[in-house]
């Protein structure tokens, strides 16, 4: 199953892996507004949206938008990424979630209301469980915000170190946990906010995501693009290997394409609950999994 597509010659902005009954697609978004869908057993690509003007909050503009929405499998994506913005979608899309990374704002917005969350705040990293409408958001001094829909729910310290607040890369929702990458940290942290398990790293965090059932993490090397697998509950680690090798190991899709460069910084992943793995290399996407990756050996108890 590995292969690898040459879809851009511009860095890829954002991948997600849109599991449906039918067909199980790679959400390419190639520039803002501009998304490409790709078949993820094949490498197929399946074509190409524009939606336009994401930043958008009005009822009428989302209307507008809302038929070319779903991907060719009719499954609607988690997360749009348009200019300046990230929209988070509901499964029913009756409300969806604005973050705005530059400025930090976030709007909770359905058909009748608009609620700017956490309005004295400016948020680094964003998520949305789209099963409960929970959302956790990380402020620019690392502490962990909580919403269920737009009511507040609590602020949780985190104890990150203030180089660590500069460097978010993500939070993550799953399996009734938050998980935060920044720095050269990992954290699990409980429903309640308290810090169940931190990782302190020996590299910097480029890239990171966590599995639908948040029972596996992944990560990237800042520096040098290798890719590693954790146990959720433990952050112990699984599984390593440098992503040029799983490039190098992935079959190519089109009869001609050109390797993405070598020094090219890997800032997008996406891992299923299978042990799929999606990452991007400037404009080339690559689908592979764990068993193309090499077990790192578990210390005997």
């Amino acid at each position: 199953m590995p292969w690898r597509l040459h879809v851009t010659n511009r860095a890829i902005q954002r991948l997600d892996v849109l599991n449906d009954t039918n067909q199980s697609l790679l959400v390419v978004w190639t520039q803002p507004g501009r998304v490409s869908y790709v078949d993820l057993e094949s490498g197929m690509m399946l074509g190409e949206k524009r939606l336009p003007d994401l930043a958008n909050r009005t009822s009428q503009h989302w209307q507008t938008l809302l038929p070319d929405v779903p991907a060719p499998n009719d499954a609607y994506p988690p997360v749009l990424a348009g200019q300046g913005v990230l929209v988070f979608l509901t499964p029913g899309q009756d409300q969806r979630l604005y973050h705005y990374p530059r400025s930090g704002e976030l709007y909770l917005v359905s058909s009748s209301s608009e609620t700017r969350l956490g309005q004295e705040h400016r948020y680094r990293a964003v998520d949305l469980a789209r099963e409960t409408g929970m959302i956790a958001a990380v402020d620019l001094a690392g502490r962990l915000h909580v919403f269920h829909h737009a009511t507040p729910a609590g602020v949780h310290e985190l104890g990150l170190n203030p180089s660590a607040t500069e460097t978010i890369t993500a939070v993550a929702i799953a399996k009734r946990n938050f998980f935060v990458a920044a720095g050269r940290t990992l954290l699990r942290v409980d429903a309640d906010g308290r810090v169940q398990k931190r990782l302190q790293l020996h590299y910097a965090l480029g890239a990171f995501a966590c599995s639908p059932a948040g029972d596996l993490l992944v990560c990237s090397d800042r520096d040098t693009n290798v890719i590693r697998v954790y146990d959720s509950t433990s952050l112990s680690p699984l599984h390593q290997r440098h992503a040029v090798d799983l490039v190098a190991r992935a079959t190519q899709v089109q009869l001609i394409a050109d390797l993405p460069p070598v020094m090219v910084v890997l800032n997008n992943l996406s891992i299923g609950d299978n042990g799929l793995l999606a990452f991007a290399l400037g404009g080339v996407v690559c689908a592979t999994d764990i068993t193309q990756m090499l077990a790192i050996p578990r210390p005997v108890t």
